[in-house]
């Protein structure tokens, strides 16, 4: 026929050959190879190789194994676990305003959390149980007033704060605080120089003193203050700068012993007042301490950032810083000389060099709310020779308070200019 289609042949026979018979499309589409068709080069992630053994994805992908569930189980194949099992009763917020609510940072930590699957704790959250935490500071200090005043009658606290002459106490003890505070500043600002990065002496001031008003509460939330500020105006680690800070504190502990050493030999008190065997442990750590940061450490303590300052000091800093806080220790030692006769009471001035360090050291402990008890305690300890022992503890009081407050002022005077630089 004219109009009918010419029988093409097959396109792996041989076209001069007779025409084949016809191979259905699906049977040949089984029986012929598939051209290879050409992969799309796929897209690298993080590659695994030098990765910590906890940074590594899991082997199955997440899927199999563990909590996962797989192979063909479910919900009703995990363990049965009691809601009040291994679990602080504290610890379950009961209601959703609970929960919707800000929270302090856990105590337990939010992966344990997560490896745990705890029901109730998945359900309804948790919380960090901090009140023992918070209270401890208070029972301290209230411990340690409850046995002065069981030792000492109220009246005579009472009567020595209201026989002192207090015009002329708080002008004694207003440039003294001034004093203080530009000298502190300095060695802060040095410190963060060596260490950090260098910062005028103009932008310490207003941070350093707006420390003073959060040291009201707790020495460490001042200091922490610091840490806080450099981080975000200078762009300083924040755990590089907390150590530095930290060794501020360090060499602030060395010099207090050591001019404390110095008092008892001069007054005659070694050995007894002053423990030979405190000064004998400190100067052998203290060797250590040298020799372990004067060379490289590797594994993690080795390479802490908040150990980095220490890494980057000299036997000339830890001096150097010796030599930048005497001065304050020296006005604080003359101040109280001059101001104890205020009250009525009379110490020798070599007596308050050898005892006045070591009444700042149990001052500076974080064993007590706003530093008060220790102090008190020390005083009493260390002075009770020379003053009645009613008169130490009203004369600590009102020095420990209104040195603080003094501070606190100057804190407030710069605080719009603090807030400014971080605004």
């Amino acid at each position: 026929m004219s109009g009918a289609a010419p029988d093409r042949a097959h396109p792996l026979r041989h076209a001069r050959r007779v025409a084949p018979r016809r191979l259905r499309r699906p049977v040949a589409q089984r029986i012929l190879p598939r051209p290879p068709r050409a992969r799309v080069a796929r897209a690298r992630g993080v590659p695994l190789r030098g990765l910590p053994a906890h940074a590594r994805p899991a082997p199955d992908g997440g899927r199999l194994g563990g909590d996962g569930l797989a192979g063909r189980r479910g919900a009703r194949d995990r363990a049965r676990v009691a809601a009040d099992e291994a679990l602080p009763a504290d610890a379950v917020l009961e209601g959703r305003a609970q929960r919707e609510a800000a929270r302090a940072p856990l105590a337990v930590r939010p992966r344990a959390l997560r490896r745990a699957r705890h029901p109730a704790v998945r359900e309804r959250g948790a919380v960090g149980l901090k009140l023992a935490r918070r209270a401890a500071p208070w029972a301290v200090t209230l411990a340690i007033f409850a046995f002065l005043f069981w030792r000492i009658p109220a009246g005579r606290v009472v009567d020595t704060l209201a026989g002192a002459r207090w015009g002329w106490y708080l002008l004694l003890l207003l440039p003294y605080s001034v004093f203080y505070f530009l000298v502190d500043s300095f060695v802060v600002q040095q410190a963060v120089a060596w260490f950090n990065v260098r910062v005028p002496y103009r932008d310490i001031l207003p941070v350093r003193a707006t420390t003073y008003i959060l040291s009201l509460v707790n020495t460490q939330l001042g200091q922490g203050g610091i840490a806080l500020y450099l981080h975000r105006r200078h762009q300083v680690p924040f755990w590089e700068v907390t150590g530095t800070v930290l060794f501020l504190s360090f060499v602030e502990v060395y010099q207090l012993a050591f001019y404390s050493f110095v008092g008892a030999v001069a007054a005659g008190e070694l050995g007894r007042v002053a423990p030979v065997s405190v000064y004998v442990t400190l100067a052998l750590y203290f060797g250590v301490h040298l020799w372990y940061f004067s060379r490289p450490r590797g594994g993690r303590l080795g390479q802490a950032p908040l150990l980095a300052a220490f890494r980057r000091a000299r036997p000339r800093h830890y001096f150097l810083l010796l030599l930048y806080k005497t001065p304050n220790l020296l006005a604080a030692v003359t101040t109280h000389w001059l101001a104890l006769p205020l009250f009525d009471m009379r110490i020798p001035f070599a007596a308050l060099l050898a005892g006045l360090p070591l009444v700042f050291f149990f001052a500076a402990l974080p064993i007590a709310a706003a530093h008060l008890g220790p102090s008190q305690a020390a005083w009493v300890y260390f002075f009770r020779r020379w003053a009645p022992e009613g008169g130490l503890v009203a004369y600590s009081l009102a020095a420990h308070l209104a040195f603080m407050l003094m501070n606190a002022a100057i804190g407030l005077v710069f605080l719009r200019r603090a807030a400014r630089e971080l605004a």
